[in-house]
């Protein structure tokens, strides 16, 4: 209580209470024999959106930027979820900011892969290796060539 702890007739009585960063609570007080209760609910979810929510890739590899936009309060972590994918910036944070993927080369099938940021989902789409180039061995015709004498005369 920050005021009227005490007192007789009429008045009035000051509390303080603590934000809430956990589940909704309640609690209670006694004044003047009549009980209060105070009810205090969650604080809002933590709201995290990314752009773009994937990307295309070439066989090749490649860095993509993935944009996070979130309230200053909300805290996120990005994690690959497939060794081929790295966060190689912008691993955490609170609030807006960027996470940097390095997508391996491929030298297999296309694939796909995801890095979690602040419980949403970056996907990667990754092209399948190109085909080895062909030899194209073609059956040539053996031609026997005579050789000729010129006569003199």
């Amino acid at each position: 209580m920050t005021s009227g702890a005490s007192g007789t007739g009429s008045g009035s009585v000051g509390i303080a209470i603590a934000a809430n960063a956990g589940p909704a609570r309640a609690g209670t007080l006694t004044i003047g024999g009549q009980t209060v209760t105070i009810s205090q609910s969650a604080p809002p979810a933590c709201s995290v959106a990314l752009s773009p929510t994937s990307q295309a890739v070439t066989a090749d590899g490649a860095s993509v930027s993935v944009g996070v936009t979130a309230d200053t309060s909300c805290a996120w972590n990005a994690a690959s979820q497939n060794p081929w994918l790295a966060v190689t910036g912008g691993t955490s944070g609170a609030g807006s900011g960027t996470v940097a993927v390095a997508v391996a080369a491929n030298s297999g099938s296309a694939r796909t892969g995801s890095i979690a940021i602040g419980g949403q989902s970056f996907t990667v789409f990754q092209d399948a290796a190109p085909p080895p180039p062909q030899v194209v061995v073609a059956s040539g015709h053996r031609r026997r060539r005579r050789a000729r004498r010129r006569g003199r005369g």
